[in-house]
């Protein structure tokens, strides 16, 4: 166990901090995820110097 508090989706400001948190690692994958894309496109583009 962690140690962390459950939250739960019955009071309103435990819903908005829950909701928070999943956007804001939602916001974080899609971040990443298109940094991977970028990297991968501009390394098809640009031949590896020697």
């Amino acid at each position: 166990m962690s140690g962390r508090t459950a939250l739960t989706l019955d009071h309103p400001p435990q819903r908005r901090t829950l909701v928070d948190g999943r956007l804001q690692q939602i916001s974080l994958d899609a971040g990443l995820a298109g940094m991977e894309q970028a990297l991968e496109r501009l390394h098809a583009m640009s031949p590896p110097s020697s």
